[in-house]
């Protein structure tokens, strides 16, 4: 899923150029399905070599109940259009089970990482974009943002699991792949198919910036020193688009690698004027979109919305000044009280209709991508910071996955270690494609370096 878009309209039609990409509709789950979530024992994760149709794996330990952090106060949000009465009075009873299971900040409330779906959707070339339930659906072949990210996810699990077969041939998978699809000047090339034969369009730019989040964790976090170098090398040679990216996502997603670069090079003077430039684009698009009610960047509230608020907390983490801290505040709390109503679920910004500025944010369809976006933000946040309202959030945002959600319905799916596709009005999209599995493994272990870090 790259964000569902229900018709093309010149909005809408601006944000595909800007690189979002409709999923496949998939098949549903309706709500409520109020079944408490089971403490469930599975088999360990197989080390098997890679094969070109890889099944799903079993997951490697057992789905605890829940997450139940105390809510920080948060000032009453705007009221969301089309909220049905009857299934928040059963989302109420799902979260009174949350608040009772599980014990108040232990770590094992956060699932066994297990990268089973990441594995069944990768064969020789690289990750396949969508899937049909479980099972990789290759017609629309593999999306180089979506390697990408598949990287960043495959690394982070090797350090939390270290020498784990299966995450090291995956990174190697991906890294294979991103160094196949750089062209000779440093850009990329967007899509290959699944027989094997490049699309000529370049990435957009939003594709861009997480291809470039993803070698910059490779540079930072490497399998072995080839392939932290090879991850630099092709780094360096595609910083030239990143002085040019002027959208806000896209800003923040090369922001991501940028950071991690430096976490391995820090004194690489090109790369950290690159971050302040990037930084000081967002601030503009704050100043000239921001007032006293709407603290955001633009006149819409669209899609990965957490973003940008934690590219500017890494600024501030690289340089001191407060003027980065500022905005990431100012702009992450926006989206606090605009995803946390007065219950304290989470409820992230539906793509049937956006956020706009004196309107109402938009109910369905919450995407994978957006709560996990939030994980990350506010993990960030409590990083920057040290307040403990943002872990409390992150807590809760992370538990949107586990069921504590408008529907009741679980999106993480236990067996295989991946994300449903996210909620649609009075149902679940069942697909398990690469966006939602990714994204919810890097915000499980975002958790897991937070909450528990020798885990």
């Amino acid at each position: 899923m790259h964000g569902r878009i229900s018709s093309v309209s010149p909005f809408n039609a601006a944000l595909i150029g800007a690189g979002v990409r409709a999923p496949l509709a998939g098949p549903v789950i309706n709500a409520p399905l109020m079944t408490p979530l089971a403490r469930t024992s599975m088999l360990p994760l197989s080390a098997k070599p890679l094969a070109a149709s890889a099944p799903a794996l079993p997951a490697a330990s057992r789905l605890l109940a829940s997450l139940t952090p105390q809510p920080a106060p948060i000032e009453a949000s705007t009221a969301y259009a089309d909220a049905p009465s009857v299934a928040e009075t059963e989302t109420m009873k799902w979260q009174r089970f949350f608040d009772a299971a599980a014990p108040q900040g232990s770590e094992n409330t956060i699932p066994e990482p297990n990268i089973g779906q990441l594995r069944a959707l990768t064969d020789a070339r690289g990750i396949f974009e969508h899937a049909t339930y479980t099972e990789p659906n290759k017609t629309h072949g593999y999306a180089s943002e979506d390697v990408g990210r598949a990287l960043v996810a495959s690394l982070m699990f090797n350090q939390q699991r270290a020498n784990d077969p299966t995450a090291a041939a995956l990174a190697r998978t991906y890294m294979d792949y991103l160094q196949q699809a750089q062209i000779h000047n440093g850009e990329f090339r967007h899509r290959l198919s699944a027989d094997g034969v490049w699309s000529q369009d370049l990435v957009t730019d939003d594709a861009y910036g997480r291809v470039l989040w993803g070698l910059g964790y490779a540079a930072a976090h490497p399998l072995d020193a080839d392939m932290g170098a090879r991850a630099a090398k092709m780094f360096d040679r595609a910083l030239s688009r990143a002085e040019r990216q002027k959208w806000p996502r896209a800003l923040a997603y090369s922001m991501l690698g940028l950071d991690h670069y430096l976490e391995r090079f820090p004194d690489s003077p090109r790369v950290k004027k690159l971050l302040i430039r990037s930084a000081d684009k967002l601030l503009r698009f704050y100043k000239d979109n921001a007032s006293e009610d709407w603290q955001w960047f633009e006149e819409v509230a669209t899609y990965d919305n957490a973003k940008m608020p934690q590219a500017l907390f890494l600024a501030y983490k690289h340089t001191g000044k407060k003027k980065y801290l500022a905005v990431a505040q100012k702009t992450l709390d926006f989206l606090i009280r605009t995803n946390f109503p007065d219950d304290g679920m989470l409820r992230v910004i539906g793509n049937k209709g956006w956020y706009r500025r004196g309107g109402k944010p938009a109910l369905y369809d919450q995407q994978p991508i957006d709560a996990a976006g939030m994980v990350e933000a506010l993990a960030e946040a409590y990083r920057c910071t040290g307040l403990s309202g943002y872990s409390d959030k992150m807590k809760t945002a992370f538990a949107w996955f586990l069921g504590r959600n408008i529907l009741g319905l679980q999106i993480y799916d236990p067996t295989t270690g991946g994300s449903r596709d996210g909620l649609n009005k009075g149902k679940r999209n069942d697909n398990q494609g690469a966006e939602s599995s990714i994204e919810f493994m890097i915000s499980q272990l975002t958790m897991l370096q937070i909450l528990a870090p020798g885990r």
